[in-house]
């Protein structure tokens, strides 16, 4: 009898580890699944792609190394500055299925559409010199534009969504030391305050040059608040 016990007891507990190590590889799938979310959906919305629909995409891609491209027929803003928000680039373009099967057909309108990206690159320089900022992705100097979404509407238009980040004066103080300080101790010193680095940050959408240089014109910079930087992974959240 207790070597009957003793048997069920070690296949009940054999039984119970082989459950909970199910669980766990499931929850792990759980996780890579999300991880791999995005692009297996933009996988997908490229599937559907024609031939030289998917050429287009890839030229652009080719293109422009400083931007990342997403397709999707989603007209609704939120959920565009959420995929846009993926983005690792200075630059992030959103593109429908139909705008680049247009793109892959009319030639014209292929080169209409290129230049409003460059319009958006062109534009991002202008508004960093009239209102005195940097781009993330070069020099720091208080107030940068830490990245811009384009999105290509159907309609022929072009929406801008662009993300500022303002330094914190204490932040801005302590770059001004760290460029005063040989270039080992500068490192050390970036080293032991990225934790401690905060910003405030904002979002404006516009349709054009004019709007989004009025509402950036007119960011109360004082009624927000400050919050840690993030400076790993260099992605950029457009969802504020």
């Amino acid at each position: 009898m207790s070597t009957i016990n003793t048997s069920y007891a070690a296949m009940q507990y054999g039984m119970n580890t082989a459950q909970k190590i199910r669980q766990q590889d499931s929850r792990k799938a759980d996780a890579g699944e999300k991880v791999k979310e995005t692009g297996e959906t933009q996988s997908t919305e490229t599937k559907k792609l024609s031939k030289k629909a998917q050429d287009v995409l890839k030229k652009l891609k080719d293109k422009y190394g400083n931007m990342d491209f997403f397709v999707s027929d989603t007209t609704d803003d939120t959920e565009a500055r959420q995929i846009m928000s993926r983005g690792t680039k200075e630059y992030s373009v959103l593109l429908s299925s139909d705008e680049l099967e247009k793109m892959a057909e009319d030639d014209s309108y292929y080169n209409s559409r290129v230049k409003d990206i460059d319009g958006a690159v062109s534009m991002s320089k202008q508004i960093n010199g009239q209102f005195g900022f940097d781009s993330a992705y070069g020099k720091e100097n208080g107030t940068q534009i830490a990245q811009i979404g384009i999105r290509l509407n159907d309609d022929g238009t072009t929406t801008y969504f662009v993300e500022l980040e303002k330094l914190s004066e204490k932040q801005k103080e302590r770059i001004e030391n760290a460029k005063e300080k040989k270039a080992e101790d500068a490192k050390k010193a970036d080293k032991s305050a990225e934790k401690a680095e905060t910003v405030k940050k904002t979002s404006v959408q516009a349709n054009s040059m004019e709007e989004l240089q009025e509402k950036i014109r007119n960011i109360d910079w004082d009624s927000i608040k400050e919050e840690t930087l993030q400076t790993k992974g260099g992605k950029f959240d457009f969802r504020a």
